[in-house]
């Protein structure tokens, strides 16, 4: 039986340390049957140091220490420099599912009304009730009005990260919306999206290239929307080979394979699972996302289809999904598949989740 461990029992990092390079890390292992020994490391990364996980994935002699341990008792708190929720994702190591929250998107008649209205109090709910849900990253989307879009996805931004210390993926097919918003994000932002499209394309990676931004690649191009998964795979080629050579990282690359309603198509989900899984084998440390309710639009109980669609799409290699964390039957079938794929240590995940009665839906 593995041992568990409670977590970091002291982290202590510079004033202002986003960014710097130095660090000193106490741990205390406390397996349930040993006298409690304690591990310390300090020194300097090999980059720099925006949260733990990155620090592990710097320094990769460090990380086999810190597999088995549990982050939980830190959870609650705010750690100098340190976000909680990125410090659980390193312990957890890089296969942990990211979820992005989709619920503060102008489309939906109650956040457009939120958005013209200013009102902070609802949209800072929805915000902290997708956090506290799982929610690795909050989507925002203001494109209700061409005009005041700029203006309202900054105001997004802020009212966000002044409710919760996590990233937003900044959602606009406007270049400036999204250069406007990211001058007031605080942390790695992850932009949606560019595309092989050409006047897209031009426009966002003057704002992508060399920077550390977590960027959406669709795979869509001026051919239109592919169709097969040999379609999309040819567009992920094109377009992932022209963002690296532009200095884009593929850890940073979360290619969208775009799915589309299979009741306009019945092949359309055996399509976009296969894409998932050729990308994934043909880049590796690259990462996939989707906008997954688009799978079962027009049909009727539409969430059981997205249930089981994000089942199989985990088991193609799906690493991201933007979806409604506060579906607690959506987010149970993730943890539970997440296990079964071998992408969570020692199920650690999984028994959270049970512990916190997440499972009760």
């Amino acid at each position: 039986m593995p041992r568990r461990g409670i977590g970091l029992e002291l982290l202590v990092l510079p004033e202002r340390s986003e960014g710097k390079q130095e660090f000193r890390l106490n741990c205390r292992i406390l397996p349930e049957r040993s006298e409690g020994r304690t591990r310390s490391y300090s020194g300097k990364a090999k980059g720099p140091i925006r949260n733990l996980y990155s620090l592990l994935c710097l320094n990769d002699s460090n990380k086999a220490s810190f597999a088995k341990l549990d982050p939980q008792p830190l959870m609650k708190a705010r750690i100098r420099g340190i976000n909680p929720q990125a410090l659980e994702e390193g312990c957890k190591g890089e296969k942990a599912m990211q979820i992005v929250g989709e619920l503060i998107n102008a489309s939906r008649k109650a956040i457009g009304a939120a958005i013209e209205a200013q009102d902070v109090e609802a949209i800072q709910k929805i915000a902290r009730d997708e956090f506290e849900a799982g929610a690795n990253y909050i989507d925002v989307n203001a494109g209700i009005s061409m005009e005041k879009e700029s203006d309202y996805l900054k105001w997004l931004v802020t009212t966000v990260q002044e409710a919760v210390d996590v990233p937003c993926c900044i959602d606009s097919a406007n270049p400036n919306a999204i250069e406007t918003s990211l001058s007031v994000h605080k942390g790695q932002a992850m932009l949606n999206s560019i595309s092989l499209e050409r006047e897209r394309y031009e426009a966002m990676i003057p704002m992508i290239s060399g920077t550390d931004c977590k960027v959406v690649a669709l795979c869509m191009s001026d051919s239109g929307m592919p169709a097969t998964a040999e379609e999309r795979m040819a567009v992920a080629d094109a377009l992932v080979n022209k963002l690296v050579k532009k200095n884009v990282p593929l850890d940073n690359l979360y290619v969208d394979p775009l799915v589309q309603p299979l009741s306009t198509n019945d092949s359309f989900g055996i399509e976009f699972l296969n894409a998932i899984e050729m990308i994934m084998k043909q880049f590796p440390g690259i990462h996939t996302i989707c906008g997954l309710s688009n799978i079962s639009y027009g049909l009727p109980k539409r969430k059981l289809l997205n249930q089981a669609f994000v089942v199989m799409a985990i088991a193609k290699g799906l690493d991201c999904a933007i979806i409604n964390p506060l579906d607690q039957k959506m987010m149970a079938n993730i943890i539970a598949t997440e296990s079964l794929a071998g992408k969570d240590d020692f199920c650690g995940k999984y028994l959270k989740a049970y512990r916190e009665n997440r499972f009760e839906c």
